[in-house]
């Protein structure tokens, strides 16, 4: 039957499209039960729920309800030109019966609704009075549709809170949230209940239409500002939750980024694993192969194929992804506590629900992120996942780079994880997959075309030459790569010497390592061999991996020499490739982790150790550090002082800020008889001296960091220990310091 043609076609749309929205929130087979109810039959539900609780001995007042009832009773009849041919009257009090039925097992909540509900009753009360003849006026009209948008709001609403996983475990975190919904959809009914009387007493329709109009504006404003304080009250809570986390996710997203750099270099090759049919059943939205592990040996490539699944499943609508990468480079990666805090930071992103769960736990009952606490929560999170049980996406978690973490990490995190997928699958709210990428158990031709066909190498040479270094590589993607890598850099006069160059070169990285390294080294005298050793061991054992300028800086305060004048010279690290790469962000790292692993073995020309190594850059730092003092010191001319930073030559001092104190601990620890003998402690002692702490009592202050090492600096020298204390005081302060919605004040030291 069609609409009436006394309807308003704006309220028409309104209405239709508040209706196709809770539509589209509730479930089929949830719809299915709301289809043809009665006001009648709501009622007599709410009676008969009220029955079971008290057969439960919790029973509850359901004739609290009674004025909602007939409140919609009236409205619904002041709509009935407006819903005459059309499914939507039903729906102003059918979602009640649902919504009553699902939180009644759950009182606390249950009763929270109920009084929400009976507010509902409040603004539908004057439509006990309401003149049915003005239910024809346009403007009337469309103020009528206000009211079913905004009743059908609330409606989707606490469906939406009742039908969304584990929301029981989630009801004393979320309530908050749904009730400054409940409370904007109520103030907006309030709004317009004097406004169908004055529109339909206006003294014209223009005038009717501006007093709507208003309350228009007025309502898109307050819809705005509800949304705009929730996202500032969800960014608080995550910076709150991610500074107790300490989780710097930057690292990741750096590594992340340079892998899929890698892949996007090397085109073509990665996209076979996504035709593997293991990983394909993997991929799917299906509760098939939910743990698998990706085996390969060094070099293969495990890295650049798990970034790029990761790439691929992001681009899904059905998928949610978690990625971890273990790596040398920032070794609090392969942590376990850490690997598990960094799963939980990406997956209380995707819902602003598990933020406000995550800050509860975290923030205001003060739990500590220690191991038990991390898996507690991220099994609440796993089960919590996902607005409504029928529209529930699949969350993959990614896993690469095991194999550098220690046995008991590796066992750690393969129990936790399966417990998750177990956890999820016990459910049935979230489906939980996970991928492991370890060693447990290439090409790049169009690179080098344009000297290639200098050597009369055809189409068919090139597709040759291809075909025998991806025979030789055998999966091997890093072998392939550096194959590729030594075609490019060497001088070839000859085609065979180009065509034959798979078949000579070793297939063990080890002895391809080897060659590099030797080409590298070849007539370098032995002042030289010691810089190469240099420029290899701050990429081996720094702190974390440095940028371009920091290097060179690193470098130059590295040769013993605390008046530092000019930069190492850039050309250096040229001489280090392959073996070493610049990444996006102009840091460096080696081609592989195995390269570090080769450089500390008995098969390297070329030995570097990691206690040497610390202790070359630990005096690095403390010469970094004297020389800032002099040359940032009042006095000092400003033009000179301009020039050296400009000059990048104290592109090390932040690093040296940083990481100086924990230089010094290690070598007490490492060496202690020798420690105070050593020039690191005469330098340190040498700094110390013209360090102005803050005025404080220095032992009440910092009398709760005890550190037996601490006590040994202290017999030595108290201005050393003193300037040490201040140091760790400020390292263990929050590293983002916004712990609660209050705020505090942020502070550091530099040591200039």
């Amino acid at each position: 039957m069609p609409l009436s043609k006394r309807a308003s076609l704006q309220a028409q749309r309104m209405m239709r499209e508040a209706f196709m929205e809770l539509e589209r929130v509730i479930t089929v087979s949830d719809r299915a039960q709301l289809k043809n109810l009665s006001l009648e039959d709501v009622q007599q539900a709410a009676l008969q729920i009220e029955k079971q609780l008290a057969a439960s001995q919790s029973l509850r007042n359901m004739r609290r309800l009674a004025p909602l009832f007939t409140g919609l009773g009236h409205y619904s009849q002041a709509i009935e030109v407006l819903c005459s041919g059309t499914p939507y009257l039903p729906w102003l009090w059918a979602p009640i019966k649902l919504v009553l039925k699902i939180s009644a097992d759950y009182i606390e909540a249950f009763e929270q609704i109920i009084k929400v509900y009976c507010r509902l009753a409040e603004p539908l009360a004057r439509f006990n009075l309401f003149d049915r003849a003005y239910s024809n006026n346009i403007e009337v009209q469309n103020t009528l549709a206000v009211y079913y948008s905004d009743i059908l709001k609330f409606h989707g609403e606490a469906y939406k809170f009742v039908r969304r996983n584990a929301w029981q475990r989630l009801f004393a975190t979320s309530w908050g949230r749904f009730q400054r919904r409940f409370d904007n959809i109520f103030a907006d009914l309030k709004a317009h209940e004097d406004l169908v009387d004055k529109t339909a007493n206006a003294a014209n329709l223009s005038e009717a239409k501006e007093m709507r109009e208003k309350l228009e504006d007025w309502r898109q404003q307050e819809m705005a500002k509800l949304k705009k304080e929730e996202e500032e009250r969800t960014s608080t809570e995550f910076q709150a939750v991610l500074s107790v986390l300490k989780v710097d996710e930057i690292h990741q997203i750096k590594v992340f980024d340079n892998l899929i750099s890698e892949a996007d270099r090397n085109l073509g090759s990665c996209s076979w694993i996504l035709q593997q049919q293991k990983i394909r059943s993997w991929a799917r939205c299906e509760r098939d192969t939910q743990f698998v592990v990706l085996h390969g040996v060094v070099g293969s490539g495990k890295s650049v194929l798990a970034a790029q699944i990761a790439t691929f499943l992001r681009a899904l609508e059905g998928s949610l992804v978690a990625a971890h990468f273990c790596t040398y480079l920032y070794p609090e990666s392969t942590d376990y506590n850490y690997i598990m805090r960094s799963l939980m930071i990406q997956i209380i992103r995707l819902d602003p629900e598990l933020i406000t769960l995550s800050y509860d736990w975290l923030i205001l009952k003060k739990k500590a992120p220690s191991n038990t606490v991390v898996e507690q929560l991220l099994r609440l999170l796993v089960e919590a996942m996902g607005a409504l049980a029928e529209k529930k996406k699949t969350l993959h978690i990614i896993i690469d780079g095991l194999d550098e973490c220690d046995d008991n990490t590796v066992a750690s995190v393969v129990k936790t994880l399966d417990k998750l997928v177990t956890s999820a699958s016990s459910s049935a709210s979230t489906l939980l997959k996970v991928l492991l990428c370890t060693q447990m158990r290439p090409e790049r031709i169009n690179d080098i075309r344009p000297s290639l066909s200098q050597l009369g190498i055809t189409d068919g040479d090139v597709t040759a030459l291809a075909s025998q270094i991806t025979q030789k590589a055998d999966g091997m993607f890093l072998w392939a790569k550096l194959v590729m890598e030594y075609i490019n850099k060497n001088l070839f006069y000859h085609r065979d010497e180009i065509l034959k160059a798979a078949v000579s070169l070793p297939r063990e990285l080890g002895e391809f390592y080897g060659r590099m390294l030797s080409q590298i080294m070849a007539n370098f005298d032995e002042r030289s061999s010691q810089r190469i050793s240099a420029v290899l061991s701050w990429i081996a054992f720094a702190k974390r991996p440095l940028r371009l300028a920091e290097l060179l800086s690193a470098l130059a305060f590295d040769t013993k020499q605390e008046q530092v004048d000019g930069l190492v010279p850039a050309y250096i690290l040229d001489r280090c490739e392959p073996l070493i790469q610049k990444q996006a962000d102009s840091s460096y790292s080696f081609v592989h982790v195995s390269v570090r692993d080769f450089l500390q073995s008995s098969d390297t020309a070329l030995l570097i150790t990691e206690d040497e190594s610390q202790r070359r850059h630990g005096l690095a730092t403390i010469r970094c550090l004297l020389s800032g003092q002099q040359i940032f010191a009042p006095l000092y001319p400003d033009s000179e002082r301009t020039l050296r930073v400009l000059c990048g030559l104290h592109g090390f001092h932040m690093y040296a800020t940083e990481y100086w104190v924990d230089y010094l601990l290690a070598s007490l620890e490492f060496d202690q008889a020798q420690f105070f003998d050593s020039d690191f402690f005469a330098l340190s002692c040498r700094l110390a001296e013209n360090f102005i702490a803050a005025e404080t009592d220095c032992e009440a202050a910092y009398g709760s960091l005890s550190d037996t090492r601490l006590a040994l600096i202290r017999q030595k020298d108290y201005r050393l220990y003193k300037m040490v204390k201040v140091v760790l005081l400020e390292q263990n302060k929050e590293t983002i310091e916004v712990v609660s919605i209050h705020g505090a004040a942020s502070h550091s030291t530099t040591f200039l």
